[in-house]
């Protein structure tokens, strides 16, 4: 096999341009995904759906942010120097460690998912934030792949996983949303247009059926990024170098992702924060009942997946 430090590796520009075009068409489906999806939800089902995600988008910077920027920087240090075997100790090192972080993560979300969707103003969203709870343990072994691939300077794998998973989320969180909300009957709503009038019960399956379609499409991705590091990868590294001790190793994994983690993590409660301040003030500042305030913010959120199309493109 020839080796991977000697082949023509993918320019910087092509790799930004493969990423690019997976980050583009990522977002066209996803927004066939979640408009529809606003469509066949009514609002405070879809607020219940973005109470969820909001709780997950924390977790999943926590766990998840810094992992493929480190191990991308590392791997790549690595290779420039010549050292292939230590870069492959940085992925062997990595993935049973944010294993287990992202374990832990996930059977926390599940654990205690009434308390987080109490703490955000939404009861019902407990079954949602349950079912997307092995989402973060998925999420932490498939960045580490991306990471590893990214550290060669291919950046197909991530490419790939961008639409495998967007695909899925899209195919099976409409789908298994249609399937249970399709013995519910319409009728005529006061606006005048015709809809499903839903239990709380019924709203909380509704966003977990929605919201399934996350956990699905990672768990379809992995499998693709495993085959695609035996297949590819691997066979075209020429293993050099010493490698260092396994502590050393995890410690500088962890000195350069904690840093990145923590700044995505701002953000993310940034976002949680601004959730439950809506969802608060809708229910004590304005005195509406948590089903008007819920439908409320379903509304909102409807906006803000629009607004927030054109700055992630």
């Amino acid at each position: 096999m020839p080796d991977i430090q000697k082949s023509s590796r993918p320019s910087y520009l092509r790799g930004a341009a493969i990423l690019a075009s997976a980050a583009i068409l990522a977002k066209i489906i996803g927004a066939i995904f979640k408009i529809p999806l606003g469509n066949l939800l009514d609002d405070n089902t879809y607020g219940l759906f973005s109470v969820a995600y909001r709780v997950y988008a924390l977790l999943l910077a926590i766990s998840y942010a810094g992992i493929p920027t480190a191990m991308s920087r590392l791997v790549s240090a690595a290779v420039e120097r010549g050292e292939t075997r230590q870069a492959r100790r940085y992925f062997k090192v990595a993935l049973p460690a944010f294993a287990v972080v992202g374990m832990v993560a996930s059977v926390l979300m599940f654990v205690f998912a009434p308390q987080l969707a109490s703490f955000m103003e939404g009861e019902d969203a407990a079954l949602a934030i349950r079912v997307l709870s092995p989402a973060v343990f998925l999420c932490c072994v498939v960045s580490v792949y991306e990471g590893y691939s990214m550290g060669y300077s291919d950046m197909m794998p991530t490419a790939v996983k961008q639409i495998v998973e967007v695909t899925a989320k899209l195919v099976f969180g409409l789908g298994v949303a249609w399937l249970v909300l399709r013995p519910i009957p319409k009728q005529l709503l006061e606006n005048g247009k015709m809809g499903r009038i839903l239990t709380a019960a019924q709203q909380s399956t509704a966003a977990a059926a929605a919201i399934s379609g996350a956990v699905i499409g990672l768990a379809l991705a992995l499998p693709v990024l495993i085959i695609y590091k035996r297949r590819r990868t691997d066979r075209a590294i020429v293993l050099r170098g010493e490698t260092a001790p396994i502590g050393r190793t995890l410690g500088t994994i962890l000195k350069v992702s904690i840093p990145i983690t923590l700044g995505s993590a701002a953000m993310s409660v940034v976002s949680l924060a601004d959730t439950k301040i809506v969802r608060s003030a809708l229910m004590d500042g304005a005195g509406l009942t948590k089903e008007v305030a819920g439908s409320m913010f379903g509304i909102y959120e409807k906006a803000m997946t629009l607004f927030t199309m054109v700055p992630a493109l």
